[in-house]
């Protein structure tokens, strides 16, 4: 049975609660997943528990934010250990910063006119990681867009006038966190940083894998890292990285690895 390993619930950015994430991919008949919250392991708990009594494996993640040159860098955590009291804290320091930026968003919003209510915006968190995506849900609620992927394009992407820039790790930070929490750090989605290049570098600092099979990963680029990993030893790794509704058209299953490289995946923890 297949495994997807980047998905993310309502603690950070997602629509789907962790025990909706394991409804989810029971219906996709998946046998393991992996919850990779950005910044944050608030639903690794929740998703555990449900998904115990259902025989689905919960891989415990997070997902990091850094930056490469000028594009954001992603770095999947697996297998951490969660409970960690020095990754606490570093995702506290995240989730503080998070909800500043969130605040910091809506105040451009409200100064370009288009008023929407931080409250609203913290409220549409549940208390997890303050995000963009729920920035853009608060905007679509309150009438000022039709979409949230026009939320994004008029006021809140990059260039918008409602942008706020996010503080980042260095790649060298985001592994080792993930590192000194125990997990096993992963390149998420590389395509969107064409920094192939470095990659090298990234492994002296103990990167351990590539994200090669993605839903913005073409047969091409695919096909690319996948030859990239080989070549470096990496590991393999993939997933839908769903967020429920904020990411339309992408669903928890829609992108999966074999067994197989959940087993390789766990070999090299153990190992560990």
């Amino acid at each position: 049975m297949p495994a997807d390993l980047h998905i993310h619930t309502t603690a950070s950015d997602s629509t789907l609660s962790p025990q909706e994430v394991v409804s989810c991919a029971i219906k996709a008949g998946l046998k393991t997943i992996a919850i990779t919250d950005h910044d944050t392991v608030a639903g690794i708990d929740e998703a555990t528990r449900a998904a115990r009594e259902v025989g689905l494996e919960v891989i415990p993640g997070v997902e990091l934010s850094s930056r490469i040159n000028k594009n954001e860098a992603h770095f999947l955590g697996y297998y951490i250990n969660h409970q960690d009291p020095a990754l606490k804290e570093h995702l506290k320091r995240f989730k503080d910063a998070r909800q500043k930026r969130g605040f910091l968003i809506t105040e451009k919003l409200n100064s370009i006119g288009v008023e929407i209510d931080y409250e609203e915006v913290l409220r549409l968190s549940q208390g997890g990681a303050v995000g963009r995506p729920h920035v853009a849900r608060a905007l679509l609620e309150a009438g000022k867009v039709f979409s949230i992927k026009e939320a994004f394009d008029k006021y809140i992407g990059y260039g918008g006038p409602a942008h706020v820039e996010k503080i980042r790790l260095t790649p060298m930070q985001a592994i080792k966190i993930i590192k000194e929490a125990g997990g096993i750090p992963v390149f998420a989605h590389p395509y969107y940083v064409k920094a192939d290049d470095l990659i090298p570098e990234l492994i002296k600092d103990g990167l351990a894998g590539i994200e090669v099979y993605h839903p913005d990963h073409n047969a091409k680029v695919t096909k690319h890292y996948k030859k990239l990993a080989i070549k470096y030893g990496l590991l393999i790794t993939g997933g839908s990285d769903a967020h429920g509704s904020v990411k339309e058209g992408v669903t928890i299953g829609q992108i999966t690895i074999s067994d197989e490289i959940v087993t390789k995946l766990r070999k090299v923890q153990d190992n560990s």
